[in-house]
């Protein structure tokens, strides 16, 4: 039984890929870091390898035997495969993941099915579908065989955990309505397998169908189903085929069985939520169209969730089926991979070490080399005001990526966030403009604070992202000394903050000024003061450019009374004059002065902030439970809106003292936790929160004589084979740079490198 693997890929200077090989694991350490810092491994692999810096290592990890996986797709923000055959979403690295039709929203706590993950799609309009397109084997040179790499021709296993929420609805009465769960059938030649759910037109009655062919003979297996058995209820649905016998299994019970023996290989690409008519043949591709809905009333696919497909080219066996439906289902199976840096060659083996494919983006400094151009949204590195904290994130590794992987796969690292912030502009708007330049994973912290978000990087590439206010609870899991040891607990106060002075970009603004003055030849114009707008406490820097009706003047430079036409200025009062040498002989000369002035001023009253830099912003409460835990911060990335009250550095302050300043006796301090267990725990990841239970350290309570957990945020996770451990970091905590400090020798730069002491 294989319950890891490791495949090991090499792609050449446009990222294609070149080889693959799958490789057996004797050792392995994965360290899924969060928003902390790069995901990273330490993989042993047995034998003596061609392996090289700058090759891609992933690594799987599960309860079912791996043997004979052809394609896995957990939809964790996306439709990338993670069985390491690169069976992605047709578009997913030339496109966003999510699109107006593909949504990809956080789960509740259900029992099964939990939590980022599920591709939710209303396939009843026109051209909304998913399609995965068929690849082939590669040859020993890195070329495209002419098989398949999805292969029906003998034993083979197909599971869909699904959840379809229009099964009954539709009344066009021309033809059946399919609901299509899994099409690989090529119309045409009349080969492959089509999973999907009728109901005929002429009596209402719903069948579950399995269509077969292998180019000769083609069947329709079907059984009666009730409809309310399925509508909008997460099923696991299986078609199996064994030695020639084709069952269908839903939710663990067998409900058809039939012999089919011929070859259902086909080079037709995978369709899900609608089937797709093949007419015709172009190269490899075969062209028709979707079967799309004749009229309102006729739904062309279904609406719902699609959690889970599986696809084996063996059997499962029973007992494998009862666990695949009896576990969680993992939110991610691939969970490891990334760039090879280090080789440790032994006598049998080669240790690798790796980083997470997004190093890519996290160990980057951005600058106006990296972010060029003048898109509509920003000059160079700074983006206009009102852009989205999303689209700035899925711009900046639209840009890293195409630098790393070539124009040809600007995606490869992308974004996605859940619930309030998906869609086509995603997250809250700077008020501001903001100016992109350091290390990147100082930008997203930055923007995990203004939008109040957390993230996780993927193994597929993918910028999980979500809201803190709702980030989903693993229920039925609970942390105790019943199945896990305390490896290190207590309260970490090095981040609390409760009292902090923030300042962001100390900006220099111009403004003009116009004085009208009338006075004598050869005298000095009286007094005029230049100050900011608003009349606040903004500081007047210097006089840029000086004009007399439009005729540029100098400063003075005489030491007595000047020859020439000419002004001087008190920096200190703030004060300007001029001098003429012409009477104005009645009326005014029109003076035009050009003045800069820093925006940085604690004291500008509310309701007139604008051009405000600084804010100081303090909890009281938490004051006086804590003590004062006082910080400065400076952010020199965000910029003072000077056209209205609102501030970037007074939500980012706001919303920086919320999420650190603890809270209230007893459990002031934020908890810091770290345990482990002796076993694989497979359905969670970082951002979760879970329950966790230790009387000895105060965490969680006695309720009517039952242990009441307290729910923390997973920070880190650790997997470690053959010791099936699985150590765990929770606490509420912001950030963590000492642990950055401790475990990170990738020099990337620390979350609160900015700060002023």
């Amino acid at each position: 039984m294989v319950f890891s693997k490791c495949f090991i890929n090499r792609y050449d200077n446009n990222f294609s890929l070149i080889s693959r090989r799958v490789l057996d694991p004797i050792d392995v350490i994965v360290r899924r870091e969060g928003s902390r810092m790069v995901d990273n491994a330490e993989i042993e692999l047995s034998g003596k390898n061609d392996i090289k810096n700058g090759d891609y290592i992933g690594y799987l990890q599960d309860n079912i035997d791996l043997s004979g996986l052809i394609g896995l797709w957990n939809f964790a923000g996306c439709v990338r495969d993670e069985s390491g055959n690169d069976l992605h979403q047709e578009g997913a690295y030339t496109g966003i993941p999510a699109s107006t039709a593909i949504s990809f929203p956080s789960q509740t706590s259900i029992s099964k099915l939990y939590g980022k993950r599920s591709c939710f799609m209303v396939a009843n309009v026109s051209a909304r579908y998913l399609k995965i397109p068929d690849k082939r084997t590669l040859t020993s040179t890195g070329t495209e065989s002419n098989y398949s790499i999805v292969d029906f021709s003998s034993d083979f296993t197909i599971t869909c955990w699904v959840k379809i929420q229009n099964i009954s609805n539709g009344t066009y009465t021309s033809s059946d309505i399919n609901r299509i769960i899994f099409d690989k059938y090529n119309n045409l030649t009349n080969q492959g397998i089509k999973i999907y759910i009728r109901k005929a037109q002429t009596t209402g009655a719903f069948t579950f169908c399995v269509k077969v062919g292998d180019g000769t003979t083609n069947t329709i297996f079907s059984t009666s189903i009730n409809s309310t058995d399925y509508d909008s209820i997460d099923k696991l649905i299986v078609v199996r085929r064994q030695s020639n016998i084709l069952k269908v299994f839903v939710n663990n019970a067998e409900i058809m069985s039939n012999t089919f023996s011929g070859d259902l290989t086909t080079r037709a690409d995978i369709y899900l939520y609608k089937e797709f008519n093949e007419t015709g043949t172009s190269g490899q591709n075969y062209t028709g169209a979707l079967v799309e809905p004749a009229s309102t009333f006729e739904y062309g696919g279904f609406a719902g969730y699609y959690h889970q497909l599986r696809i084996y080219n063996r059997a499962l066996s029973n007992d494998e089926l009862t666990t695949l439906y009896g576990l969680n289902v993992p939110t991610i199976t691939l969970k490891f991979f990334g760039g090879i840096w280090k080789i440790d060659d032994k006598t049998s083996s080669s240790r690798c070490f790796a980083k997470g494919l997004g190093a890519v983006a996290l160990t980057s400094r951005l600058d106006s080399s990296i972010l060029v151009g003048t898109p509509t949204y920003r000059n160079l590195n700074v983006y206009n005001a009102n852009q989205k904290t999303g689209d700035i994130i899925q711009d900046i590794l639209k840009e890293l990526t195409k630098k790393t992987f070539g124009n040809s796969n600007p995606d490869v690292l992308a974004a996605t966030w859940t619930s309030t912030y998906k869609g086509t502009s995603q997250g809250i708007g700077f008020y501001s403009k903001y100016i992109a330049e350091g290390a990147f994973l100082d930008i997203l912290n930055e923007v995990a604070v203004i939008s109040n978000i957390t993230f996780t990087f993927m193994p597929t590439g993918i910028l999980q992202i979500e809201e803190v206010a709702s980030l989903p609870q693993r229920g039925g899991l609970i942390l105790t000394s019943q199945n896990s040891n305390l490896l290190g607990g207590g309260n970490d106060d090095s981040f609390l903050t409760n009292h902090l002075f923030a300042c962001a970009r100390l900006d220099e603004y111009a403004t003009t000024n116009s004085r009208a003055r009338s006075h004598t030849a050869n005298s000095w114009s009286t007094t005029t003061v230049f100050q900011a707008p608003l009349g606040s406490d903004v500081f007047p820097i210097s006089i840029t450019k000086v004009t007399k009706n439009g005729v540029e003047i100098p400063p003075n430079s005489a030491t007595g009374t000047p020859t020439v036409d000419c002004y001087e200025v008190d920096p200190i009062a703030a004060t300007i004059r001029f001098f003429s040498t012409t009477s104005s002989g009645g009326g005014n000369f029109t003076y035009v002065f050009n003045f800069t002035y820093n925006l940085n001023s604690a004291n500008i009253p509310s309701g007139a902030k604008a051009g405000s830099a600084s804010i100081i912003v303090e909890d009281t409460t938490s004051i006086n439970v804590n003590g004062l835990y006082a910080r400065k911060i400076s952010v020199p990335r965000i910029t003072s809106n000077v056209t209205g009250v609102d501030q970037d550095i007074d939500r980012f302050a706001n919303n920086y003292v919320s999420l650190n300043k603890g809270g209230t006796y007893p459990k002031s301090i934020p908890r810091r936790i770290t345990v482990r267990t002796s076993s694989f725990i497979d359905h969670i990841i970082e951002n979760n929160k879970i329950g966790v239970y230790y009387a000895t350290k105060n965490v969680g309570s006695l309720v009517g004589g039952y242990p009441s957990p307290e729910y923390l945020q997973i920070k880190k996770i650790e997997y470690r084979y053959p010791r099936a451990e699985t150590i765990i970091e929770v606490g509420d905590f912001l950030y963590d740079s000492f642990d950055l400090e401790k475990e990170s020798n990738e020099n990337i730069r620390q979350v609160m490198s900015n700060q002023i002491s």
